[in-house]
């Protein structure tokens, strides 16, 4: 039992950093140089693997809201459309050496996009209390 559950997180680990290499080195679409995979969560018995990724956008420019969102709606739709999970997967495959490349299901976690969000209203703010 135990050396399933560290093989497991030992497979985790190696599929996010292949993946982040996979994704800024051989996919040449300018969207997939802000993605950050944070977090791959695997399934007991390798077959599946959930990937939580975050997109990171320049906040000195402050994009629109509505803009943001359309994008990150483009990069989920892109990560998870089926001929480019099946490029992936064979990329994943020919980095790691295991039996079967488990599927692979991106989920975009906002948290961090978040916090730095917050932050940068924060300073924001603190900026202005200065100078008023």
């Amino acid at each position: 039992m135990k050396r399933s559950i560290y093989r497991s997180k030992k497979l985790s680990r190696m599929i996010q950093k292949e993946l982040s290499w996979i994704l800024h080195r051989h996919i040449m679409d300018p969207r997939m140089k802000k993605i950050m995979i944070l977090h791959v969560d695997l399934r007991r018995d390798l077959s599946f693997a959930k990937v939580f990724f975050s997109i990171f956008f320049s906040y000195s420019k402050m994009i629109s809201f509505s803009r943001k969102e359309k994008s990150s709606k483009e990069v989920v739709e892109l990560l998870n459309d089926r001929q480019f999970l099946k490029m992936v997967r064979y990329l994943l495959a020919q980095k790691i050496e295991i039996r079967m490349i488990p599927k692979l299901t991106f989920f975009q976690d906002r948290s961090i996009e978040e916090s730095i969000r917050i932050d940068h209203l924060i300073k924001l703010t603190t900026k202005n209390r200065v100078f008023s």
